[in-house]
């Protein structure tokens, strides 16, 4: 079953994008944290588990997720925890400025300029965990407000 796991887990990896930088960071983050805790190596991702062979394997999948272009990012990286936090630092903007947009942009989500509910609601949970990646919660009551004041009267 686990070799079933690790062989769908090397499948889905061929077929998601590579961390290309900013712009990408968010999605790329959650299919690479997948495709890991498939393989079994999230937690020696996380630093809880020091398996060399586990190290090399997460390490290698992480390296090999990113452009070229990004690689001295985690070129000298000893870990897939230290390359995984390299990363996080470069791409993941949590600054007071970058919040303030994020919040910004959630509360003057507008129904009207979607095609869909589902892309209304899509957009507006992505900005959610957006911020909840950076340090901000936002509790469902809060959630449920934007929604339902950004549908029309």
């Amino acid at each position: 079953m686990l070799n079933l796991l690790a062989s769908h887990a090397t499948a889905h990896a061929a077929n998601f994008e590579k961390l290309e930088g900013s712009s990408n960071f968010h999605t790329w983050k959650l299919s690479l944290k997948n495709i890991l805790i498939l393989e079994g190596l999230w937690d020696v991702t996380e630093g809880q588990n020091s398996d060399v062979v586990g190290q090399q394997h997460a390490l290698a999948h992480i390296c090999l997720s990113v452009k070229k272009e990004l690689y001295q990012y985690v070129r000298n990286a000893k870990s897939a925890a230290a390359a995984w936090n390299n990363l996080s630092e470069v791409f993941e903007d949590r600054s007071l400025y970058r919040r303030v947009l994020l919040l910004r942009k959630l509360h003057r989500v507008d129904f009207t300029a979607y095609s869909s509910m589902n892309t209304y609601i899509e957009d507006v949970t992505t900005l959610v965990q957006q911020l909840h990646d950076i340090g901000r919660i936002v509790e469902d009551a809060e959630i449920a407000d934007i929604l339902l004041s950004g549908l029309p009267s």
